[in-house]
């Protein structure tokens, strides 16, 4: 602003403190300032640090304006501690209707105790009567919808298309592709690890380098230092306060933060245990804003989830396509009108007073800006309770998995948050559908590896810990559902959490080696990501090194094997006995003594068969080659061609159009109306497939 323009004169804050007093006229010893003169900003005196020289513009006065009656001095009222002193006369205050969001230069008062604002006048962004935290000039406008929009999906894809075509494999070409593999496994292990009696193996050679050449006890010094580094950090973090409720002056601030979030529950057969999921849902979020998106490999959906969603008045979609991160993608854009989204699993519980912490993500896109906040989760039994030994064991991993998260994030960003909750930004997570490879297990961990890749960083919420259910049995279904709706956590693990362990290694080195979007972040990053290939090498070939480290040195590595195991033990237990109890969030001692090591006994083994099991398993599973997201022909038409209609209700499904959609309103354009499949373009995709 050019002040000398305006006619800027100066002004002394002193004076408006006498004449509130109304002792200026008291003071003998004050002299007027001379007219014409303006002293310098820093001419405050030292003896009296109320005293500023601030530039301001003078105050016009109406011709018929009114300044004394009976000799009485108007009164001088400052409402606000960063406003201007007004007369309390209403006709001199002019009433001008701002609009709500705006931009004003903005001079702090010298007299308020705290203020974000620097001492010099600045542009600062105004929602009604509020300061915003951040000042941005372009708050006046609609969010960029840019990666949100259909036709940029679209275009995206016409171009591509004919190039994601030709990705399919002939039936030929995958039998050939699979037993090539099983051949290529066989020869590597004969040719390479056994070897004789053609030759001598690797296997050979390592016992004969173990037992002659190397020192056993320096190289299992060199494994115990790096297993502590990465185990003990969970150790040096603790858990945020627990969120206080808001204030009731500030409810409605709360729920027009949290009106910018998105709620998108992909489900599957969930019409059972939806129903406390939106319960504890609708806490937070207006029904609008909550999607429940249904999935199953059918044109109809395969149990009567719509049905619970209506009666308590949120969106349901029915998607045809049998997976969660396809449930997600056409969630996501569902939620058009939203900024944010939070993402969570059908057997998530929201607590009372969840925090929706939006504002740790960072706008704009620059290196190392934080996309996604990950939430701290806790294992529970059917309808919230503890459950039994089982899910007790598992409800201390989850909590130290969580913590190990939030301690990779105090360098830098973790690797991925838990695929059961996490909030991202909408525009940056429909830019890692983009990326992802689209696999329909282990999603959570490419969509961290997608984020890092593309330099968005992921932190860590630990006021609360977000219930989750899990299976009830270790080996042995005990009737309740967990996860996918696995009984045991034998299925679990096996067949889907460590499916990618061999595989994902691949992307993990070109990450270590190539991406370095992070900035300075990276660094903690690379620690972090390498972590990952040092436990799956320990998978393939810790059990090699551990027998014959019992051939060479037994009493050694016995002493060694318990050292370690003495380690991890020492761990859950002060983690349990410091951390978690200050939280409230204590597992069970017994449990934890009796069980807890040999729990992971167990895990580890079956870790350890999972990742040659998948090796094999690989042959199968990739002689089909796997699209990803935005190459899959079926799931963009899902988006594409989406029909936006008004419905009575909120609660829209496939082929069940409540209303025609409105004139003028663009079939490919989700800026203005509810969405909703269209019936046509539905059930020819599915006559298709």
């Amino acid at each position: 602003m050019d002040y000398g323009q305006h006619a800027v004169s100066h002004v002394d804050w002193q004076d408006w403190i006498d004449l509130e007093a109304g002792s200026r006229a008291d003071q003998p010893g004050r002299q007027p300032e001379r007219s014409g003169t303006k002293p310098p900003l820093s001419s405050a005196s030292l003896g009296s640090p109320r005293r500023f020289s601030l530039p301001e513009a003078p105050i016009p006065f109406p011709e018929d304006a009114v300044l004394a009656d009976g000799g009485r001095i108007l009164d001088i009222q400052r409402p606000r501690s960063n406003s201007l002193p007004y007369s309390s006369i209403s006709s001199l205050d002019e009433k001008i209707q701002f609009p709500e969001v705006r931009n004003a230069i903005i001079t702090p008062s010298p007299f308020a105790a705290e203020s974000n604002l620097s001492a010099l006048p600045q542009v600062a962004t105004l929602v009604g009567e509020q300061i915003v935290e951040e000042p941005s000039g372009d708050l006046t406008c609609e969010r960029n919808p840019s990666r949100a929009s259909i036709r940029s999906l679209e275009n995206y894809y016409k171009k591509k298309r004919v190039k994601f075509r030709g990705k399919k494999r002939s039936k030929f070409a995958q039998i050939l592709f699979q037993y090539s593999i099983y051949l290529l496994l066989g020869c590597i292990i004969y040719f390479v690890l056994v070897g004789i009696p053609l030759w001598k193996g690797s296997v050979w050679w390592l016992w004969w380098a173990m037992k002659y050449k190397m020192v056993v006890k320096g190289g299992t010094s060199i494994f115990i230092s790096v297993a502590f580094f990465y185990a003990i950090g969970t150790l040096f973090v603790r858990y945020e306060p627990d969120p206080t409720p808001p204030r009731p002056e500030e409810l409605q601030a709360v729920l027009e933060k949290n009106s910018s979030t998105a709620l998108i529950i992909a489900c599957y057969k969930s019409a059972e245990i939806i129903g406390r999921t939106l319960e504890a849902a609708l806490q937070i979020f207006p029904p609008e804003n909550i999607f429940v998106v249904a999935n199953g490999n059918s044109p109809t959906p395969l149990d009567n989830t719509e049905e619970v969603c209506q009666q308590y008045g949120v969106n349901h979609v029915w998607v045809p396509i049998g997976s969660k991160i396809v449930a997600q993608f056409v969630g996501v854009y569902a939620a058009h009108r939203s900024q944010y989204v939070l993402m969570i699993d059908d057997d998530c519980a929201l607590p009372a007073g969840f925090p929706i912490v939006s504002e740790r993500i960072q706008r704009g896109k620059g290196k190392g800006l934080v996309k996604c906040v990950g939430y701290t989760i806790k294992a529970v039994g059917p309808d919230g309770t503890k459950g039994n030994i089982v899910q007790q064991l598992q409800d201390m991993e989850y909590k130290l998995s969580g913590m190990a998260r939030k301690w990779m994030a105090t360098w830098g960003t973790a690797t991925f948050a838990h695929g059961a909750i996490a909030l991202w930004d909408r525009d940056f997570i429909l830019k890692c559908f983009r990326h992802h490879p689209g696999f329909k297990i282990s999603e959570d961990w490419f969509f961290g590896l997608t984020c890092r890749t593309l330099g968005g960083r992921i932190v860590m919420c630990s006021s609360v810990l977000v219930e989750t259910e899990v299976p009830s049995g270790l080996f042995i279904g005990g009737g309740a559902r967990g996860g996918f709706g696995e009984m045991t956590v034998y299925k679990q693990r096996f067949f889907r959490w460590n499916f990618f362990f061999l595989f994902r290694n691949w992307h993990t080195i070109k990450h270590i080696l190539f991406d370095w979007n992070l900035g300075i972040y990276s660094i903690g990053d690379k620690v972090y990501t390498f972590q990952e290939i040092y436990t799956t090498l320990l998978y393939v070939i810790g059990p090699i090194l551990l027998v014959l480290s019992f051939m060479i040195e037994p009493e050694f590595t016995a002493i060694i094997t318990g050292a370690m195991l003495g380690m991890y033990f020492s761990i859950a237990m002060i983690f349990n006995e410091v951390i978690l109890r200050k939280k409230g969030e204590m597992v069970s001692r017994k449990v934890v003594i009796l069980y807890y090591m040999p729990y992971k006994m167990v895990l580890r083994l079956m870790n350890i068969v999972s990742v040659y099991y998948s090796a094999f398993t690989y042959a199968k599973y990739f002689a089909v080659r796997h699209l990803s997201i935005i190459e899959d022909e079926q799931v963009i038409e899902l988006v594409i061609h989406s029909k936006p209609t008004v419905s009575q209700g909120t609660s829209t499904s496939v082929g069940e159009s409540r209303n025609p959609a409105p004139e003028g309103v663009d079939a490919q354009d989700w800026s203005s109306d509810p969405f909703t499949f269209s019936p046509e373009r539905d059930s020819h995709m599915n006559n298709d497939s």
